[in-house]
């Protein structure tokens, strides 16, 4: 595990009530937003349960079944909204400007 990961790691708590924000993390290990973001993903990747969901503004080590689902269900409606977007903007691909409205490939 690199520094940046290790010391990222080593500042998230367990439970959803002891989150850390991006920029409190940011702004202590010294590193871009995008940083931050790309060592909470390596850390998912290596099967570490970092959450973060709609209902905090941070990130937090999972402390029960319960968050892990939560986390999971929001990752997967979200996952289900970007596919259904890249099927429409598939199927409108090289039709006329005038041939379709974004917002009805968007409501649908």
């Amino acid at each position: 595990m690199g520094p940046r990961k290790k010391k990222i790691h080593g500042m998230l708590k367990y439970g959803e009530s002891n989150s850390v924000s991006r920029k409190e993390l940011e702004r202590k290990v010294g590193i871009s937003d995008r940083a931050v973001r790309n060592c909470i993903s390596s850390l998912r990747t290596d099967g570490i349960p970092v959450c973060s969901n709609s209902g905090t503004s941070g990130y937090f080590i999972a402390d029960s079944n319960d968050e892990v689902d939560h986390f999971l269900n929001e990752n997967h409606k979200r996952a289900m909204v970007l596919l259904t977007i890249n099927k429409k903007v598939r199927e409108g691909y090289g039709k006329a400007a005038y041939d379709y409205d974004l917002l009805d490939l968007v409501e649908e």
